[in-house]
Order: C-alpha cells, then sequence, then structure tokens
C-alpha cells in the first residue's frame, strides 16, 4: 500500500496558515468577551465570526513590514503543522 502525505506546495500553505490566524484571532476575541460578559462561548462563536471575518480579511492583506513578517510566521506554523501530520502518517501502523 502507497503512503500518502499531504503536500506543502504553497497554495496550501496559505490557506492553513490563514486559517491558523483567524481562528487565533477568533478564540482571543470570544477569550476576552466572555472573561467581560460571561456569555456562553457558542454564542459568541455566533456573534463574533462575521466581524472577525471582516476584520481578518483587511489585517491579512495588509502591506506594511510587520503584516508581512506576521504573514511569514503563520506559514511557518502551517508547514509545521503539515509536517507533523505527515510524520504521523508515516509512523502510524496499518
Amino acid at each position: 500500500m502507497s503512503q500518502y502525505l499531504v503536500p506543502t506546495d504553497s497554495t496550501l500553505v496559505e490557506a492553513v496558515a490563514k486559517a491558523i490566524a483567524k481562528n487565533r484571532m477568533q478564540d482571543e476575541a470570544i477569550a476576552s468577551l466572555k472573561g467581560m460578559l460571561g456569555l456562553d462561548t457558542s454564542l459568541l462563536e455566533k456573534l463574533v465570526e462575521p466581524t472577525v471575518d471582516r476584520i481578518f480579511e483587511t489585517l491579512w492583506s495588509g502591506t506594511d513590514c510587520n503584516d508581512v513578517m506576521q504573514r511569514d510566521m503563520y506559514r511557518r506554523d502551517a508547514i509545521a503543522a503539515i509536517n507533523t501530520i505527515n510524520l504521523k502518517l508515516i509512523t502510524s501502523i496499518e
């Protein structure tokens, strides 16, 4: 049986990096609001997601050196995540 590995092409790395960054932003927003308002996490997720989507796209498309550096760090996180999945696939017992 051949081993399938997740590719680390630039399209996938970019998609995973964006997902990591957006999820972190949303998690931080929810945690802050939960601490201030004491609302249920599932309710906050529904309330926060549309706003985070709009803000995230604006931030992700930023062009200053800090934005570029931050996107590069998220890409590194994405590559590490993909490599971890691949390592698990290689070492898993069939």
